[in-house]
């Protein structure tokens, strides 16, 4: 990858407004403002928000933002020592919540979770993932070693 950020969002409220916002700044930092385009970034900065808001939900001490940016594809990470592995469902159209990990599934070329070394008082750690794809701009090339 070309680049690697982290930021550790706390368990609050406001947790997905900051993760959003260093995202954005990651992205401008990588690719200048404006690139990906506005649809793209707005995919990206949606993944993000689903993540950050079930972890937070979830999670008793630990939320933790990772963006892993490459020429051609982003990846955003959200580790958290919540109880339990998240599954994507079905969500009934009268249901209040349950649809964040279909919107992510639908946005992202690939998704998983993945268990993390290590533990925080006592629980252990799971990371949800999602890439998301952008389109290589020949005028703004990152440096990168893959």
């Amino acid at each position: 990858m070309c680049h690697s950020a982290e930021l550790d969002c706390g368990t609050g409220l406001r947790a997905p407004q900051m993760g959003r916002r260093f995202l954005r700044q990651v992205l401008d930092e990588c690719f200048g403002p404006g690139h990906p385009g506005d649809e793209v970034r707005g995919d990206i900065a949606l993944v993000a928000t689903e993540l950050l808001s079930n972890a937070t939900r979830a999670a008793q001490h630990v939320v933790r933002l990772t963006v892993d940016v490459h020429r051609t594809w982003v990846e955003i990470a959200v580790t958290d020592d919540g109880p339990g592995r998240p599954q994507r469902r079905e969500a009934a159209v009268t249901d209040a919540d349950g649809r964040g990990l279909s919107i992510v599934d639908a946005i992202g070329t690939g998704w998983g979770v993945r268990s993390v070394a290590g533990a925080h008082r006592g629980n252990g750690l799971k990371s949800v993932w999602v890439r998301v794809a952008t389109a290589e701009d020949p005028l703004r090339r990152l440096l990168c070693t893959q």
